[in-house]
């Protein structure tokens, strides 16, 4: 959209006078993010075992070539070109990239307080036309400065910011934009939120099988096929990233940790941790806890 003077004047006249020139409009009480790190994703390393991750930031990433999908809240949507995601500190999340060349932007960032924007965390949504030019602020114009090892911060904290508000901004937000209607499930999503409430005690195979009216052959082949990863695997990482939470936010010791994870024991807690994290769960505490 094109502005120029004659739509700001316009804009501008609806102003009054005010009956206090020394008192004003109180800002909205949020801050701006901060230790932002930008960075873009082109291809996959075969390398890498793909693994749920969870982590203490915020992150947005924008879709601009390659159709994939992405499993957050143990639901796995499709994340088509033009289409964006908003994940908060914490949150379970997998990224299932196209075999073939895309091209993925993602901005990672910590705020500490709880902002308004979570409404929109759990699915992929559409990249409305008032985004773009945020967007492209954030994605271009810190380029060279972030090469150059000059990056202005400031700039890009705004951008951000302003990208998350015209979402806000949205009317009918959040379902009006999502890819996906958020109540609507799949029988992997009905499996990935079964194992999200059951992972304290000892689940098998055969018990999901049966729940799904499957083989136990042929649950595994069409788990792994939409997942990338085996049932196993999954289960491991909800009782990690659980493990993880309650290390963080309570005083239970090693073993109440263990019981309510789902492991027979404090010490075969403590390796399957530190075989996951390379850290001991305790030295972990500690460290977030600063």
């Amino acid at each position: 959209m094109s502005i120029n003077w004659t739509d700001c004047a316009r804009s501008a006249q609806n102003y009054d006078l005010p009956s206090q020139y020394l008192i004003g409009q109180k800002r909205y009480d949020a801050e701006l993010p901060d230790n932002i790190l930008l960075f873009t994703r082109k291809n996959q390393d075969g390398k890498v075992r793909p693994r749920p991750l969870a982590h203490h930031r915020y992150l947005l990433v924008f879709n601009f070539e390659g159709d994939g999908a992405v499993l957050v809240n143990n639901r796995r949507f499709p994340f088509p070109v033009h289409s964006m995601i908003f994940l908060t500190p914490h949150q379970l999340h997998l990224f299932f990239p196209p075999d073939n060349s895309f091209n993925w932007f993602y901005a990672t960032f910590e705020m500490k307080s709880k902002q308004p924007w979570n409404a929109f965390a759990d699915y992929p949504l559409r990249v409305p036309a008032s985004v773009l030019p945020y967007l492209h602020g954030l994605a271009a114009s810190n380029l060279e400065e972030f090469r150059a090892d000059k990056f202005n911060a400031m700039c890009a904290a705004l951008n951000i910011m302003q990208i998350l508000n015209e979402l806000l901004r949205e009317t009918g937000l959040p379902e009006s934009l999502a890819i996906v209607p958020p109540h609507r499930k799949n029988q992997v999503d009905a499996i990935n939120e079964y194992l999200s409430l059951n992972f304290s005690r000892n689940v098998s195979i055969d018990e999901i099988a049966e729940l799904q009216h499957l083989s136990a052959s042929h649950l595994r082949r069409i788990y792994r096929a939409a997942m990338g990863i085996t049932i196993t695997d999954y289960l491991r990482s909800l009782r990690q990233f659980h493990a993880r939470k309650l290390l963080v936010t309570t005083d239970m010791t090693l073993e109440k940790i263990a019981r309510q994870c789902g492991y027979g024991s404090g010490f075969a807690f403590s390796l399957a941790f530190k075989h996951c994290y390379g850290i001991a769960p305790g030295l972990y505490r500690k460290r977030q806890r600063g």
